[in-house]
């Protein structure tokens, strides 16, 4: 606990040996704070010798002063509440003795903890609490019904412009409706320090009233304080973590008080540089998220209990005046930036010295992919081979697939996703994404099932006098999707085309297959004959008789033909002669006639075929 102070000491923590030069207070912007107890609170007034600040600054409302020379601000704090009297005297001693000064002061408030009380709004004639500018040298200056919490500014000018001493005292503290100070605001050794990469520091208490000091440092097995002996001054150097206290008397006003303070002693963390952060985009600038470097930064700390915060800087520049990224998270940066980086312990507050690193804007993730995929299913829709969809783009990438493609159920995605049974949809994506570099790509895939026609069909259109038959393949297909197919006759070459031109007459079959491997199919064997699509029996010796055309590739064995209704009108042997155009000895009419002749193939099966001719007179 820091102890209560009895009467106004100035105090300053360095890190470094500085001195200041500049007299007590002698800007608002440099108040200090003072509270005011049973005993006459006695410092150097601001003089010609020891301050360079002749006049007080313009902008506030001084009242009632109308010259500020060598200026002392002050502010102090309401503690009990209550009314407060205090005696102001300038002597040239400091025990009070000597010629006498004249002194003048000016107050404003009261003020709450938060608000500027030194701003020229704040200092203004509505806030005067006090003034005096007469040439005496005892002023006083007194607070009716002062709050608790209350703020009070208070300056003391000096019009002598001479070397001397300034007391202050409250000279009501043992009337019943007094209220005091609150002397908790002033610390002598400061706050307690988390020193970072030092050896030492210096403890400093500045009060040139307190003439004899006394150094302790708390024994930790015991908790009791020790005196660290020959060390009497208002300084002491530290070198290792404790906690230390300081008592120091003035022995003007017969008065002491102590301070505690705790030092701890700790390395400055290393930041380790990390490998350079890039990002996805089209543009020149993109979205970079800093903060992801932080495991890198703070590598070396990994096994410790400590944990580190990253900060971010544009520019040496703006490290120096502590200006740092705010937006780590999605700070829009251009390629080839170089940011600076420092670590903070969160335990000790401690920070790194910089660390560099550069910026690298990437093109959008482009990868070979299939849109499709084609696969055999049997009868019934079952796939008849597995079959994988995607790549292993290493461990810089994370998949997101749909449907689910987390088979081990560790709660990672593989890149390669395994089929073994098709999704209903039939459709796959996923979403790949760069770790390092933010890029982030869907890519979908469908699935293409295929299954081998269930049946071939063969129309033959044309003839064998022209440039031969027109045969045109048709199919039925079975489950799945309407596949892609290729034809061929007998044993020839594939084609996607399902017609074939030019055929001779013969014995044939085709064949349709699913491009891919999936299986295929082929016709029963069907002839094709030649024959004339009309005779003339006028008795002229040219085209008199009507018969199939002979042909070493097929065997004949009879033909039969009928009217256009179906009636029998002739069989005979199509190997020998032909058919006249008569039906018993008599001419029949012009007209179309119809044929059937039956024939044997290679294995002397009998088949059939089937056509027409006309018969013109």
């Amino acid at each position: 606990m820091k102890s209560v102070l009895n009467c106004l000491f100035f105090i300053f923590f360095t890190l470094f040996c500085v001195s200041n030069s500049f007299a007590q207070g002698d800007r608002c912007e440099r108040i200090k704070p003072f509270c005011a107890g049973d005993t006459q609170f006695v410092f150097p007034n601001s003089n010609k010798l020891n301050s360079d600040i002749a006049n007080a600054e313009a902008g506030p409302d001084y009242s009632c002063l109308e010259e500020q020379s060598y200026p002392a601000w002050f502010f102090m704090k309401i503690g009990k509440p209550g009314d407060l009297n205090f005696e102001i005297t300038q002597t040239i001693n400091a025990d009070g003795s000597g010629l006498t000064l004249d002194v003048d002061y000016a107050a404003w408030g009261p003020f709450r903890e938060g608000e500027d009380f030194c701003s020229d709004s704040a200092l203004s004639d509505a806030n005067a609490a006090g003034c005096s500018y007469s040439p005496a040298p005892i002023e006083n200056f007194n607070l009716k019904g002062a709050r608790t919490g209350d703020i009070y500014v208070v300056l003391i000018t000096n019009f002598s412009q001479a070397e001397g001493y300034i007391s202050l005292k409250q000279i009501n503290t043992a009337s019943p409706n007094a209220g005091n100070t609150d002397c908790s605001i002033i610390s002598l050794l400061g706050e307690d320090q988390n020193v970072c990469g030092l050896d030492s520091v210096e403890l400093k208490v500045e009060n040139l009233y307190a003439d004899v000091f006394t150094w302790y440092k708390k024994d930790a097995s015991t908790g009791i304080y020790v005196e660290i002996l020959n060390e009497t001054t208002s300084k002491y150097s530290v070198n290792s973590s404790g906690d230390y206290r300081v008592v120091a008397i003035n022995a003007l006003t017969n008065t002491q008080v102590s301070d505690d303070v705790s030092i701890q002693f700790n390395d400055a963390p290393i930041a380790q540089k990390p490998e350079d952060l890039s990002s996805c985009s089209i543009n020149n600038t993109a979205k970079f998220n800093l903060s992801s470097l932080t495991p890198q930064l703070s590598a070396n700390y990994i096994d410790t209990i400590d944990s580190f915060s990253a900060t971010f800087y544009k520019s040496q520049a703006d490290l120096n005046n502590d200006i740092s990224i705010e937006n780590a998270n999605v700070y829009e940066g251009v390629d080839g930036q170089i940011l600076l980086a420092t670590i903070t312990n969160n335990r000790t507050g401690c920070i790194s010295e910089p660390v560099s690193f550069q910026l690298k804007i990437e093109d959008s993730l482009e990868i070979d992919w299939n849109d499709s995929i084609s696969t055999c299913v049997d009868a019934n829709g079952k796939l008849l081979n597995s079959f994988s969809i995607g790549q292993d783009l290493g461990d810089d990438y994370i998949y997101n697939w749909t449907p689910d493609n987390d088979p081990d159920g560790d709660g990672v995605e593989n890149a390669i996703f395994v089929v073994d049974e098709i999704d209903a949809s039939k459709g796959y994506s996923v979403e790949i994404s760069s770790l390092s570099s933010g890029c982030t790509a869907i890519f979908n895939t469908t699935v293409l099932s295929y299954t081998v026609p269930t049946s071939i069909e063969v129309n033959t259109s044309g003839n064998d006098f022209d440039d031969g038959y027109l045969l045109e393949v048709s199919v039925i297909k079975g489950v799945g999707d309407e596949p892609p197919l290729e034809y061929r006759l007998d044993d020839g070459m594939w084609q996607q085309s399902n017609n074939f031109n030019d055929v001779p007459a013969g014995f044939y079959t085709v064949s349709a297959r699913v491009v891919g491997g999936c299986g295929s199919i082929t016709s029963e064997e069907f002839v094709l004959i030649g024959y004339p699509r009309f005779f003339t029996p006028n008795g002229d010796g040219y085209n008199d008789r009507w018969n199939v055309i002979n042909d070493e590739k097929v065997s004949y064995v009879r033909l039969f033909i009928y009217d256009r209704f179906g009636k029998l009108i002739k069989q005979l042997n199509p190997n020998v002669g032909g058919w006249n155009g008569t039906y018993n000895g008599k001419n029949l009419p012009s007209d179309d006639y119809w044929f059937v002749v039956e024939l044997q193939d290679a294995s002397r099966s009998i088949k059939q075929f089937k056509g027409h001719f006309t018969l013109k007179r």
